[in-house]
């Protein structure tokens, strides 16, 4: 019998039969099956509850892609103006955000289920995307075993699967993670056998991933540049490669250059400092991770509640042992070591960067050290996890395929196995209701809690808006009739998501003032003849002139204005740029040349005999998920103080300080509770009475949280309320009793004590288990 000749994995080294697989479905690569089963696991939150929750940022890209949604409708493929945000006067976020998950959501939402749902598919398919490609990329660099680990330990890390997607309802960046891997692999499969097939995929790869997220594109495009100039260093036999890895890099921020170049030249025309601003003052807390929170295990309190503050960052307990493994073989004289090196650095140096030693490096005004300007552009150091859960995946699958003690295919299952136990906690958030219908009221009472624009700095306010005008009556009104002289009349006669149409009747010429903000791109006519557009001071409003009538007033007197947001010089430039791009990839697939080939590329995969029984144990993993949800017992409501009308329940209260002087501030906790869908917002008031009831000290709040109204609350959510009583100046000394009670600011009404039935009482507020002394 004739032995096949061995031969040497090009990334690798290792030995590898040059044996073709066996033929037909046997011989079928099922590791991407077991990839996307490892997917569902983690997105089984998502796809086993109704909607999404309404406290994440889930929320406000929601109403971003229903403006996509809207463009469409009109007719507009790509908008740059969502016309519906900023409470109606519109905000040019589509021309600064990356674009790509709202197009993918809103693609899926305009047959499924709407901006809701195109939202949530997008999240899942970021979870698919980055399983089946971290398998991709690591079976390049690993083989079957590995790449299998890898895809687990990376779609399973508590960052990618449960923080990012569900806790913090990231899309973009979600998206942008799962898009990672396939940006590795495709420029490896280029590195390895430059064709004009495998440039054009490369280019496509980067340019979706600068389409994702603005800010951790740069971050993986720069990994990328690290990865390729390791490989130049590392194999020297592939250094031909480096022109069309160079050519594809180019290439691929071409493609996206409709997107970035009018976001770069046009970034004067907003208040992008605003985004940044709060890293750069020493009085806002960036939130850094420390060593002993990302090495913890993942436990249920994790899940305990959605707020940003309470958000445990860990990137799992399996995940960190596998990775340490994969680095005692970097002390080993194997061929995997320049690869294992590599991600070993890459895994240093995001985990370095968010930990607290690292704040200097972020604030170096602060610290009075040189600090590294580009991590202002990042705002959050824990965004650096999702690169590390990359990294450390990377080093699981390596410690799966090189160490020489253990059985890859054995391996491999239990790290599968111990990622997945590890994060089961995860997988059972608490439920939230359905997310309910968009609508232009939802967005305006969205940005009441100081999301303008859903924006948390305001940063893409226009940079002539020095004073943010007051919410309109009508949003659907755009004209500011307060500015029209008497006898003239304006209406509206056609309204599109790029523009209107105006008929302005007047006996002598005016200004006419639209209640939208002006913004390089918005051109206007009357009659046909080109205006000038100038921002109203201080708003920022769109002005223009309308002339005098030619004729006598009634006898056709009326002027036509037409307002429309177009193309500027930059996005014109912008479209050219991919235009020729894409020619330009177009011709060399037309014209490619076949390229040497390295040797055959051999088969590192699993085939169907060998994988079978992993996968068995993922779909008893998957049903044991399953049954758990379907036997999970009821959740008794917690044991409450007192139950007010609108679902809500006051659980606890926390009085530090039970004595206190005349006109002191004395601080009060309040514990709420949603025990139902909330109907509406809510204020909470605690008054200090005396013996006869009369008022002596008081605390008001609108709500107790001002991003999150009650109206929002899922049921379960348990949320603190923090209040300073402020007492008379003139009370007398003695004991005084305190009051909480809800009430309604739109009407005035207060909310009643539910009696022990669950049936509105006499009483409109609880007092609490707790007198106030204040002495003389």
């Amino acid at each position: 019998m004739i032995r096949p000749r061995r031969l040497r994995d090009p990334a690798s080294g290792r030995p590898l039969s040059e044996s073709h697989p066996p033929a037909g479905l046997a011989g079928l690569d099922l590791g991407p099956l077991a990839a996307l089963l490892l997917a569902l696991l983690a997105a089984w939150p998502l796809l086993t509850r109704p909607g999404l929750p309404t406290t994440t940022d889930a929320e406000l890209h929601i109403y971003r892609a229903a403006q996509v949604l809207r463009a469409w409708a009109g007719g507009l493929a790509y908008p740059r103006w969502a016309p519906d945000l900023a409470f109606g006067y519109g905000y040019p976020v589509f021309n600064y955000y990356a674009p790509l998950a709202y197009h993918v959501s809103a693609a899926y939402g305009l047959f499924l289920g709407g901006a809701v749902a195109g939202v949530k598919f997008t999240l899942v398919a970021s979870l698919a995307l980055g399983a089946v490609g971290m398998y991709a990329f690591a079976r390049l660099v690993w083989g079957g075993p590995g790449a299998l680990t890898a895809a687990a330990a990376f779609t399973l890390a508590p960052y990618v699967a449960y923080l990012n997607p569900v806790a913090r309802g990231a899309a973009p960046e979600a998206l942008a993670v799962g898009l990672s891997p396939w940006l590795f692999w495709a420029f490896t499969r280029l590195w390895r056998r430059p064709t004009a097939a495998r440039l054009a995929l490369a280019a496509f790869s980067l340019a979706a991933l600068l389409l994702a997220h603005n800010l951790l594109s740069l971050v993986f495009a720069g990994l990328l540049a690290g990865w390729l100039a390791w490989n130049w260093l590392a194999a020297p036999e592939h250094r031909p490669a480096l022109p069309r890895a160079a050519a594809a890099l180019l290439a691929g921020a071409g493609l996206a250059a409709f997107f970035w170049l009018p976001a770069i030249l046009e970034r004067q025309a907003v208040q992008y400092q605003r985004a940044f601003a709060f890293v750069q003052d020493p009085r806002n807390r960036l939130r850094f991770v420390p060593a002993g929170e990302l090495l913890a295990p993942v436990v249920a309190a994790d899940l305990a509640e959605p707020a940003a503050a309470d958000w445990r960052f860990r990137l799992g307990l399996p995940q960190w042992g596998l990775a340490a493994l994969g680095l005692l073989a970097l002390f080993q004289r194997r061929a995997e070591r320049p690869w294992l090196g590599f991600f070993a650095l890459m895994a240093g140096l995001c985990l370095g960067l968010a930990l607290p030693a690292a704040e200097p490096l972020w604030r170096p005004a602060a610290s009075g050290t040189d600090g590294l300007p580009a991590l202002l552009y990042l705002q959050l150091p824990w965004r650096l996890l999702g690169p590390a859960a990359f990294a450390l995946a990377m080093l699981a699958g390596g410690a799966v395929a090189v160490n020489p003690w253990l059985r890859p295919s054995l391996a491999a299952a239990g790290a599968v196995a111990a990622c997945a136990l590890a994060a089961w906690p995860l997988l059972d958030p608490l439920p939230w209701p359905d997310f309910g219908p968009v609508t232009p009221e939802r967005v305006r009472l969205y940005e009441a809690g100081g999301g303008i624009g859903t924006t948390a700095q305001n940063e893409f306010l226009p940079a002539a808006v020095a004073e943010m005008p007051a919410p309109p009556a009508d949003p659907a009104d755009k004209i500011e009739r307060a500015g029209l002289p008497a006898g003239a009349a304006a209406d509206l006669v056609e309204a599109r998501p790029d523009g209107w149409r105006l008929r302005v009747d007047a006996s002598a010429g005016l200004t006419l003032t639209l209640r939208a903000f002006a913004f390089p791109g918005w051109q206007a006519e009357v009659d046909g003849v080109p205006v000038a557009i100038t921002p109203s001071v201080p708003h920022g409003l769109i002005t223009l002139p309308v002339p005098a009538p030619a004729a006598a007033p009634g006898a056709g007197s009326a002027h036509t204005v037409t307002v429309r947001f177009g193309e500027t010089p930059a996005r014109t430039a912008g479209w050219a740029v991919s235009a020729l791009t894409l020619a330009g990839l177009a011709g060399a697939l037309v014209l490619r040349r076949p390229a040497p080939t390295a040797g055959l590329e051999p088969d590192l995969g699993w085939s169907a005999q060998r994988i079978w029984p992993l996968l068995a144990g993922l779909g008893l993993l998957l049903g044991a998920r399953w049954a758990a949800d379907q036997l999970r017992p009821v959740a008794e409501p917690a044991p409450a103080l007192a139950r007010f009308e609108g679902q809500l329940a006051l659980l606890a209260f926390e009085l530090p300080e039970a004595v206190a002087r005349p006109g002191a501030s004395v601080p009060l906790s309040l514990t709420w509770q949603a025990t139902g869908a909330v109907p509406g917002d809510y204020s909470v008031f605690v008054h200090v009475l005396d013996a006869d009831g009369r008022l002596a000290g008081q605390s008001d709040k609108m709500t107790p949280l001002p991003e999150f109204p009650t109206s929002r609350w899922p049921p379960g959510r348990r949320q603190a309320d923090a209040h300073q009583l402020t007492l008379q100046p003139d009370i007398a000394p003695g004991l005084y009793a305190l009051r909480v009670g809800l009430w309604d600011r739109l009407s005035g009404a207060r909310l009643r004590v539910l009696d022990a039935a669950g049936r509105p009482g006499d009483q409109d507020g609880f007092t609490l288990a707790a007198t106030l002394m204040v002495q003389p």
